[in-house]
């Protein structure tokens, strides 16, 4: 399983019955709520924009990857 299919497959899970199965196909609603963007993200953005890698690529990105990966135990 790719990194792309787990990240898919943990969002498509189905939680406490919301998501709804007909054919396979999971149910196309989408839940939004507020953001919650504090101190923590403001600095990964800063730090970002001032590495020069404001781009779809470079450490932060690998970084991300590769924790990610750790947690969903792919690659």
């Amino acid at each position: 399983m790719t990194l792309s299919e787990a990240i898919r497959d943990a969002l498509w899970a189905e939680r406490d019955g919301d998501l709804a199965h007909a054919n396979g196909v999971a149910d196309s609603k989408v839940y939004l709520s507020p953001p919650d963007i504090g101190l923590l993200e403001e600095t990964a953005v800063v730090r970002a924009l001032r590495s020069g890698w404001v781009a779809p690529a470079g450490p932060e990105l690998a970084a991300f990857e590769a924790e990610l990966a750790a947690r969903v135990g792919v690659g």
